[in-house]
């Protein structure tokens, strides 16, 4: 992408530790093969007391990792679930979880799709998750 700071691989971040207040990664990590290892490497990078807001989509009841990445679903890995927030709590000693749900309706700007046909021949690996 063009215009932004540093363009690596989150996998191996050529950052040194803790040195870093603040990371905000959106709708990342569900693109990444090895999420487990990214994840560890925001948290070496974070500053004690630092801030990681790591949003990824709830699409599925518990998280499918998928045998290669899906061109239906924009090279998605992984269909996150409620269950994914688990990875994070195995890297930071405190993880705050919130829903869209949990946030007053007027955060809540646009509904993204209708998951309610889910499965589908198009998206097989895609689980409906209401909320």
């Amino acid at each position: 992408m063009k215009g932004v700071d540093h363009n690596v691989d989150l996998q191996q971040l050529p950052f040194d530790s803790d040195s870093y207040d603040f990371i905000f990664a959106s709708h990342v990590l569900e693109h990444i093969p090895d999420d487990e290892k990214a994840i560890s490497e925001i948290r070496r990078v974070l500053k004690p007391n630092g801030i990681a807001i790591l949003p990824v989509p709830i699409v599925a009841e518990r998280t499918i990792e998928y045998p290669e990445p899906n061109p239906r679903e924009a090279y998605h890995v992984r269909a996150p679930g409620i269950d994914y927030f688990d990875r994070y709590e195995r890297h930071f000693s405190r993880v705050e979880r919130f829903s869209s749900d949990s946030l007053p309706e007027k955060y809540q700007l646009f509904v993204f799709e209708n998951r309610s046909q889910w499965p589908t021949k198009r998206m097989p690996f895609a689980t409906f998750h209401a909320g």
